[in-house]
């Protein structure tokens, strides 16, 4: 069979906007969420902009169970460990335990562009070892990199950038054979 891997930035997942007050359609439809993500039927999806604060989790573990009803699967998500500001944007990998076998996180701090996981809340790479029925495995990637066309925005990202060797290397001691799959939607 084949493998689905999928990306997907969610705009401040789930308010939708920065802080913890939804907008004014009350945040993102997590229903129409579950929907879409099984119709994409995919395995895993690497996702970006979750924020991780208490409501942000109570609906991420909705938006798995509706994943669970739908799809007659096992969902899991895995979230960055950045702690600065819980209100703030996290990236990770959300995928179907009953499909795919996952490692433990790992964290990329060379992905930000300041060479540390979480500083000045610009994320770091979030990668998850992801194995296959079939014995397909490698390391997903969920990436954010600074988005902005102003001088400052650009040289931040040309700097995360830069770390993409590092991080490859990084993986590959913890998995020598695995290939390495870079997951960013630029905005």
């Amino acid at each position: 069979g084949s493998q689905r891997i999928g990306i997907w930035i969610l705009l401040w997942y789930p308010e939708r906007r920065p802080g913890r007050k939804a907008n004014d359609s009350g945040g993102t439809d997590i229903a129409w969420l579950a929907c879409a993500i099984a119709w994409l039927d995919v395995d895993a999806l690497a996702v970006q902009e979750f924020k991780a604060h208490d409501r942000a989790r109570q609906r991420s573990a909705e938006l798995v169970a509706a994943l669970d009803r739908h799809t007659k699967g096992r969902w899991k998500l895995v979230l960055d460990d950045c702690r600065g500001g819980d209100a703030g944007q996290h990236v990770g990998v959300l995928y179907d335990s009953s499909k795919v076998g996952a490692g433990e996180p790992i964290t990329l701090a060379t992905l930000n562009p300041h060479g540390q996981p979480c500083k000045d809340q610009l994320r770091p790479g979030l990668a998850l070892a992801l194995r296959f029925a079939g014995g397909l495995d490698l390391h997903l990637v969920s990436v954010h990199l600074k988005s902005g066309p102003e001088r400052r925005s650009i040289d931040l990202r040309a700097r995360s950038l830069a770390g993409l060797p590092e991080a490859v290397r990084e993986l590959q001691r913890h998995q020598p054979e695995a290939d390495v799959v870079i997951a960013d939607v630029v905005a």
